[in-house]
């Protein structure tokens, strides 16, 4: 038995809990969950362009300093 499994092994133990309770499960896969992670991504990664371009918009057109 390797030293990670004998140490959950006793922290299951003092825990009160079995082993095999303490993995978290996985949600399953489907095609519905995939697009709205997908859009997700999407949507996150065009908000954050957005920001820098007009970041560099701003700083570039109105800079006080021109």
């Amino acid at each position: 038995m390797s030293k990670a499994k004998a140490t959950l092994r006793a922290l299951a133990s003092h825990q009160g809990k079995t082993l095999d309770s303490q993995a978290l499960p996985h949600p399953s896969y489907s095609s519905e969950l995939f697009v709205d992670t997908l859009v997700d991504f999407i949507v996150a990664t065009d908000q954050v362009f957005l920001y820098v371009l007009f970041f560099f918009y701003y700083t570039k057109y109105f800079s006080l300093t021109s």
